[in-house]
């Protein structure tokens, strides 16, 4: 199927179908729910952009684009195969019950896409890679700051990158919901985090940390700056010479 026959499909609309389910939920108080729906949502659209197609896709139109969202996912914005399952695991069930809901005898297009999960590994390090992380001092700007930024990921409970691109602050404490599952956050400023704010820091910025380098969130730049921190990481991990390679999950499961 064409871009612009997907575009110019005055079917159903997927994503409308979507965004509604996402409101209904959150009037059932099916918070978690909801917030699944609305990141799986987010990074559809992203893709849907990304590749330059419209914002109104039909239902039928989701048989030709999900094997392709699916490599986009993870081999374009290098995400593991259990993150990519979650994204998809969440548009088949909206798919499944919008089909049923407006009667559409459609087939189901998510046969040939996994929607498992995997058993992974505990992506770890122990305190002293954190610690001779931190005392390594021959390094570029670029990768100082990436250090610097998985050493504060890492004392602030293991945050996730897209929340520390997104972070603000709050009468001394760092409060933030959670971009994956939309629950609220707060985060004890202690010395090693204060020493890198104040490193980092700008009044002119709405953020906390020179990750976005605009005054608004945009997935493009997000998606360099996850590329070039994840690529620098890797270089750290040859730098310092440690087994454990040095990844954006590592904060969150060390």
């Amino acid at each position: 199927m064409k871009k612009s026959t997907i575009c110019k499909s005055k079917k159903a609309d997927f994503l409308s179908f979507m965004q509604n389910q996402i409101q209904e939920k959150k009037m059932r108080n099916k918070i978690k729910t909801s917030a699944n729906y609305q990141s799986s949502l987010r990074s559809f659209t992203h893709f849907l952009q990304t590749k330059g197609y419209c914002r109104s896709v039909s239902f039928e139109s989701i048989t030709e684009l999900i094997a392709s969202y699916e490599t986009y996912l993870q081999h374009e914005r290098g995400i593991t195969k259990n993150s990519s399952s979650f994204y998809i695991r969440t548009l088949h069930a909206a798919y499944k019950k919008g089909i049923a809901m407006l009667n559409l005898k459609l087939r189901d297009p998510f046969g040939n896409v996994y929607t498992g999960v995997d058993k992974t590994r505990k992506r770890a390090v122990n305190i002293d890679v954190i610690i001779k992380l931190m005392q390594y001092k021959k390094l570029n700007k670029s990768m100082e700051f990436s250090r610097d930024t998985f050493v504060f990921c890492f004392f602030a409970q293991g945050m996730p990158f897209i929340d520390f691109a997104k972070l603000k602050m709050q009468n001394g404490r760092l409060s933030y919901y959670r971009s994956k599952t939309g629950r609220l956050l707060s985060v004890k400023v202690d010395r090693i985090m204060r020493t890198i704010i104040n490193k980092y820091a700008s009044p002119q910025s709405d953020f906390l940390f020179p990750v976005m380098k605009t005054t608004e969130f945009r997935q493009s730049v997000y998606d360099s700056a996850l590329r070039t921190y994840n690529l620098n990481l890797k270089k750290l991990s040859e730098l310092l010479g440690e087994k454990a390679t040095l990844t954006s999950y590592v904060p969150r499961h060390s």
